[in-house]
């Protein structure tokens, strides 16, 4: 259970709460695998049922030491106070045009500070990847962070990359099917695949875990390691698809 917090909060956008819970959807599924943040998963999985106290929350998700500093990039380049504004965090999870705000200079200051003595000798390629326009989105800490600098809490490299970024990516889909036996729903979706030596869409059919239980046939959804984050609007799907493929195409200059 959250404890109850006396934690000031100052400069706040005064629906930070919104930006809390969006956030929290989207790092339960990797921090339920133990791939980022503290051991705190059924916290946060109540936090997004509705029962939670803010400020621990925020103390909580301040803990997620990959994606926190992103948004604090993406909320400075924009002179946004809070980290966790919800179009800051949708600009991360989802992207948005404040990816657009985020100077190179202010990309290579935050990847200097927080991935160059781990990349080693693979820092030009990311370097390169900062000269070709790569932004703050989720995407890009996939394809190309995880595979130059193996930044996985345990700094794995074990996994096969495609699959890697098939399972740490958010993708969308639509649910064609619920299925109640295993609490799981069939969606309509795509995966990345390696196709003459390019890493490319591929359609697919998915089963993942409905964990809230929240879904019905036709939603669409959004689906982080296998689990459902949280049902997209046309605008979402979008701008989703967009920053994903821009940042595919950069990747595969570099495959």
């Amino acid at each position: 259970m959250l404890l109850q917090s006396h934690i000031m909060e100052k400069s706040l956008s005064p629906n930070y709460s919104e930006g809390l819970l969006e956030f929290a959807k989207y790092a339960f599924a990797p921090n339920y695998f133990s791939y980022c943040g503290p051991n705190r998963n059924s916290d946060i999985k109540q936090a997004i049922v509705g029962s939670y106290d803010q400020g621990e929350l925020r103390y909580l998700l301040n803990s997620f030491e990959a994606a926190v500093p992103y948004l604090n990039l993406i909320a400075r380049s924009n002179q946004i106070k809070d980290h966790f504004d919800p179009r800051v965090v949708e600009a991360y999870w989802l992207g948005n045009d404040l990816l657009y705000k985020v100077p190179a200079s202010n990309m290579y200051n935050h990847l200097e500070d927080k991935v160059k003595k781990r990349s080693k000798k693979n820092w030009k390629e990311i370097v390169m990847q900062v000269e070709n326009k790569a932004k703050p989105h989720h995407s890009f800490h996939v394809f190309d962070i995880y595979r130059f600098a193996g930044l996985t809490r345990d700094g794995s490299r074990e996994v096969e990359v495609v699959k890697m970024m098939n399972s740490c990516r958010i993708s969308s889909g639509v649910v064609t099917k619920i299925l109640k036996k295993e609490k799981k729903v069939k969606i309509k979706t795509n995966k990345i695949d390696l196709v003459a030596g390019n890493l490319t869409f591929v359609d697919s059919a998915e089963d993942v875990e409905d964990v809230f239980g929240t879904v019905k046939v036709g939603d669409s959804v959004s689906v982080h390691w296998g689990m459902i984050c949280d049902k997209l609007t046309a605008r979402e799907i979008k701008n989703l698809d967009f920053w994903t493929r821009y940042h595919l195409k950069l990747s595969n200059n570099l495959v």
